[in-house]
């Protein structure tokens, strides 16, 4: 899959919903930085893609100079500050993102990623289901579009 056709699956998936209900727009800048890192830093670039994805829709709304957790967090990913500050590059957090899973000792790397623990917290189940659901939507979108002629 070439990195425009990966963006064009990750813009055409809906979009996530917050805790309320409410869709969290996902911006293009947003979705063309996740596609960029995971087409040369990944395995599997559409389910790093979507998993990443779905991690910034709801560490920060996609918002690049978010900040959380007590000042402990940054950027649209809130990872670790004491690794990268704020105001670094959107790349930047998406590379350390996926170091962050990668380097997770748990079966669910998702679990640990969003509660720091190996342990299935509604969070976590959560952005499991949605990341599951929206490969499964990635991989129809992309079927139906090497169907086409």
């Amino acid at each position: 899959m070439t990195p425009a056709q990966l963006f064009a699956l990750l813009v055409a998936l809906p979009a996530l919903h917050d805790g309320h209900g409410r869709p969290i727009r996902r911006p293009e800048g947003a979705a063309k930085a996740i596609v960029e890192v995971v087409a040369t830093d990944s395995e599997d670039p559409l389910r790093d893609a979507v998993t990443l994805d779905v991690l910034m829709a709801h560490e920060s709304g996609y918002h690049l100079d978010a900040l959380g957790d007590s000042g402990q967090s940054c950027g649209p990913l809130q990872t670790p500050c004491a690794l990268l500050p704020l105001h670094a590059p959107p790349h930047a957090y998406i590379r350390l993102a996926l170091r962050i899973l990668r380097a997770s000792p748990c079966a669910h790397p998702l679990y640990s990623y969003a509660s720091g623990r190996c342990a299935p917290t509604p969070v976590a189940v959560r952005y499991e289901r949605e990341v599951e659901a929206n490969v499964a939507r990635a991989r129809v979108l992309a079927a139906s579009l090497e169907a086409a002629p």
